[in-house]
């Protein structure tokens, strides 16, 4: 509950494969596969320009 409540006060994104109810009312969060995505694609849009 501590990370959770962290995460949400100070507005960050949270990267965590846990998908418990301590969790559910943290707005910014994602897993480790969909940020890499994400990264990937940014990398690739970036390196077009």
């Amino acid at each position: 509950m501590l990370i959770a409540g962290h995460a949400h006060s100070e507005d960050y994104l949270l990267i965590t494969q846990d998908s418990g109810e301590e969790f559910k009312g943290v707005d910014k969060k994602t897993n480790l596969d969909s940020l890499e995505v994400a990264v990937d694609q940014l990398l690739q849009e970036t390196r077009l320009k």
